[in-house]
């Protein structure tokens, strides 16, 4: 496992940042330029890991706001395994962002919303970050963004 900062992709001051994989885009976007981190999570920091995980993590600082994190996952159709992608990534990174306020997102072309009493891994990931995942569907066709306004 690497180091979030060795796996940073993207860190820079604008009002728009996206990461988009297999027709799915999760986007940040502002009225005024923010300082926004993208780590690549899947492709870096646990690289070559048996493990499952997130695809990426976005690192807000803003003056407007409370530093926030964002732990995204770009799903397709298979999305049982989306929950305990979430917490993996959150449970052995959260250290070293501990100033950051975490959400976790999951962006899918399928409705779905796990039942709390039969999915482990979503109540864990509640527990950790002590909130609910937010799961966001897309639509089909050439529009599959889901875009979160700071």
């Amino acid at each position: 496992m690497k180091n979030i900062n060795d796996c940073i992709e993207e860190n820079e001051h604008k009002k728009l940042f996206f990461r988009r994989e297999q027709g799915k885009t999760f986007l940040l976007k502002s009225d005024r330029e923010f300082l926004c981190k993208i780590v690549a999570v899947d492709n870096c920091v646990f690289k070559n890991s048996e493990l499952k995980r997130c695809d990426y993590l976005f690192l807000i600082d803003a003056k407007e706001f409370n530093p926030k994190a964002f732990y995204v996952e770009l799903k397709g159709i298979n999305i049982k395994y989306a929950c305990e992608q979430l917490y993996n990534s959150i449970k052995l990174t959260r250290s070293e962002i501990l100033k950051y306020e975490i959400e976790a997102k999951v962006i899918s072309v399928k409705n779905f919303h796990p039942n709390l009493l039969n999915n482990e891994y979503f109540r864990k990931v509640k527990k950790l970050i002590k909130r609910e995942i937010s799961f966001h569907k897309v639509h089909k066709g050439n529009n599959f963004t889901h875009t979160e306004t700071l």
